[in-house]
């Protein structure tokens, strides 16, 4: 009867020492709370100085293609004039149709490479933006200790036809809830006019 108390006893004892190490390994096991924010990327270049100057350059940029699209269109209108008083059938007036047609051309062509060339900066734009953008971020978060930043989306104004379009700009929503205490938007917009002034 002894024997079997004090083997009762070392089994209880046991059990509640691998219950107390069980514990104590969980506790080391769990990871530190994790610090979130979040950003409004569409805020931030909204708010940069940066995105004004891109802006700026754009529109000048845009403006002198204007201004050499109209002056081609005129050139083309005038040799059209010109064709026009011209006596058909003449040598001349074939050469002047073959000029009139490879000017043409090479508007067109011309138009469509500039076309493509504007797009295609819209788009190094943006990015070179977005990795400015990411690089305030990131230094943000660094010095804060930060461990992940979210994009904060503005308020949605669904709008939509059938419920799968409703569905689906549900669904693409990447947060659905941020407190104004872990936004950070306002930071990275100052950070990054300051690092754009500072350059």
């Amino acid at each position: 009867m002894i024997h079997l108390r004090q083997r009762t006893a070392l089994i209880t004892l046991g059990v509640i020492v691998l219950c107390g190490i069980g514990v104590a390994f969980a506790q080391q096991l769990k990871a530190p709370p994790t610090a979130v924010a979040a950003v409004d990327l569409q805020a931030v270049f909204d708010g940069a100085k940066l995105r004004e100057v891109i802006r700026a350059d754009q529109q000048k940029r845009g403006e002198q293609l204007q201004a050499e699209q109209k002056d081609r269109q005129q050139k083309l209108a005038a040799m059209e004039q010109d064709l026009k008083v011209m006596k058909a059938g003449t040598p001349e007036y074939a050469k002047l149709q073959d000029d009139m047609a490879m000017k043409a051309l090479e508007y067109n062509n011309w138009l469509q490479f500039e076309n493509a060339k504007l797009m295609r900066d819209q788009g190094v734009n943006l990015e070179k933006l977005y990795r400015y953008a990411l690089e305030s971020i990131e230094k943000i978060a660094q010095e804060r200790g930060i461990d992940i930043v979210v994009y904060k989306e503005t308020a949605p104004n669904f709008q939509w036809e059938n419920p799968q379009q409703l569905s689906a700009q549900i669904q693409i929503r990447k947060v659905l809830y941020a407190a104004d205490t872990v936004d950070i938007t306002n930071d990275v917009i100052q950070r990054l006019n300051n690092e754009h002034a500072a350059n």
